[in-house]
């Protein structure tokens, strides 16, 4: 909620500031609809970065969600990549070898998930 008054008072102080300078009406409302832009990309982060992590009972794990073991537990070998990535989310790194693909997130002490190259399944992982 902070971060979401915060970004209001930018949007506002930045509008208000290129207001006061003399421009054409049409690059102010140029400017207005790019800052209109990037404060919902901005309080899109927030509410991302705000969303509070789900505990580790069964059952309450969110796709997506890396964090939460309760989704690393719902795993099983020979998984492809496109399973996994629905359930703990897109890696934040990727090694790649001929004889298997490294998956990581929050490198280098987090969870990470291992596949087979040649097959691109599911091998083992390791949860947070």
């Amino acid at each position: 909620m902070r971060q979401l008054i915060l970004l209001s008072t930018l949007l506002v102080s930045s509008v208000s500031a290129s207001l006061c300078v003399t421009v054409p009406a049409q690059a102010q409302d140029d400017r207005i609809r790019q800052l209109e832009r990037r404060v919902e990309q901005l309080e899109k982060r927030a509410a991302t970065q705000a969303a509070p992590i789900a505990d580790d009972k069964p059952g309450s794990a969110r796709a997506g969600e890396w964090r939460n073991r309760a989704n690393w537990r719902t795993l099983a070998r020979g998984m492809s990549e496109s399973d996994v990535r629905a359930i703990v989310g897109e890696p934040h790194k990727v090694d790649v070898n001929q004889y298997f693909i490294m998956w990581y997130w929050n490198y280098p002490s987090g969870p990470n998930a291992k596949f087979s190259a040649p097959s691109r399944q599911l091998d083992a992982w390791n949860e947070p």
